[in-house]
């Protein structure tokens, strides 16, 4: 494997790699109106063989929509056209559900469903601990055995 190969992959282990997945859409009735707010969290999984620490997301309300992850006493607040999240640490096949977010609806009603927010991973840092501690360990590949003749005394 080239230097090049190594890098691309590197680059696109999130792609290859890595689940994302809006979990709990709560609108506060059957259908999200004009203006309300609707929490939401985001539950992000690491299936490959990478540490991936210093995780951050991006996320981006779309077409006029706000977000926020600012909440005192359940109500939310500081909403503004993108976020970037605190950072998250994901061992290799491991995921976590973050903390709740929220999004408030554009202040017009549109004539078909459309994106209400887009979120990717903004940065992240490699990391190979786990593979170095999964290979290392236990091991009778470097072993000898010392031999003793015992006498009857």
């Amino acid at each position: 494997m080239s230097l090049q190969e190594l890098l691309d992959d590197l680059a696109n282990y999130p792609r290859d790699n890595v689940t994302l997945e809006v979990q709990g859409f709560n609108p506060p009735g059957d259908v999200l109106n004009v203006n309300e707010i609707a929490r939401f969290a985001v539950r992000i999984r690491n299936n490959g063989p990478l540490d991936m620490n210093n995780v951050f997301l991006h996320i981006n309300g779309s077409n006029g929509s706000r977000v926020s992850q600012s909440a005192v006493g359940g109500s939310p607040f500081n909403f503004s056209s993108s976020l970037t999240t605190a950072a998250l640490n994901l061992l290799p096949d491991w995921g976590v559900t973050t903390q709740l977010f929220y999004v408030q609806a554009p202040s017009q009603p549109t004539p078909a469903e459309v994106p209400l927010f887009e979120l990717h991973i903004a940065g992240w840092d490699a990391g190979i601990d786990s593979m170095l501690r999964d290979a290392a360990g236990h091991s009778w590949g470097s072993s000898i055995t010392f031999e003793q003749r015992i006498f009857a005394g």
